[in-house]
């Protein structure tokens, strides 16, 4: 039989427990280092149909996060690092997207599974390449710079 006081010992022992619980799953505190930024990428007041944006942190060029850009122009990085950053657009990766060679040698055009680099999976008309200036694909030649900043950003970028 089960006496009031051996209960009283394992519910605090459960308390305990789930307090310890609650500090481990918040990070006992730690400030946040990364946010939420979306967007959308225009080259010749049109949407960007395609590419990569890369957010770099100006302090420290080892915290990065990137995302895939679009058909539409939009993007989507959920893990940006906070603070004063450095932007990439990149569209390079779609210039021979899709473009494989069967076993016979026939170039083909057909969507490819997975994600960017080599096939979206997505149509052939959804992500088209558009050419940019170079200096917008590298961390020490882009001109694209944004502040990051706790929750949920909103940052627009126009490239040539």
């Amino acid at each position: 039989m089960l006496s009031f006081r051996r209960f009283r010992n394992n519910a605090g022992g459960l308390g305990a427990l789930l307090t310890v619980g609650v500090f481990v799953m918040t990070g006992c505190g730690k400030p946040a280092t990364k946010a939420v930024v979306r967007g959308d990428v225009t080259v010749a007041g049109k949407p960007l149909t395609g590419g990569l944006i890369g957010f770099y942190s100006a302090n420290d060029p080892s915290r990065w996060s990137s995302g895939r850009i679009d058909g539409q122009g939009h993007y989507l990085v959920p893990d940006a690092p906070l603070g004063d950053c450095r932007v990439t657009v990149d569209t390079t990766m779609l210039r021979q997207r899709n473009r494989q060679r069967s076993p016979l040698g026939e170039v083909t055009t057909e969507p490819t599974p997975g994600g960017l680099p080599g096939g979206s999976g997505l149509p052939p008309d959804e992500m088209v390449y558009v050419e940019i200036d170079k200096k917008f694909s590298e961390n020490a030649t882009t001109t694209l710079t944004a502040e990051v900043t706790h929750g949920e950003n909103r940052l627009d970028f126009t490239v040539e």
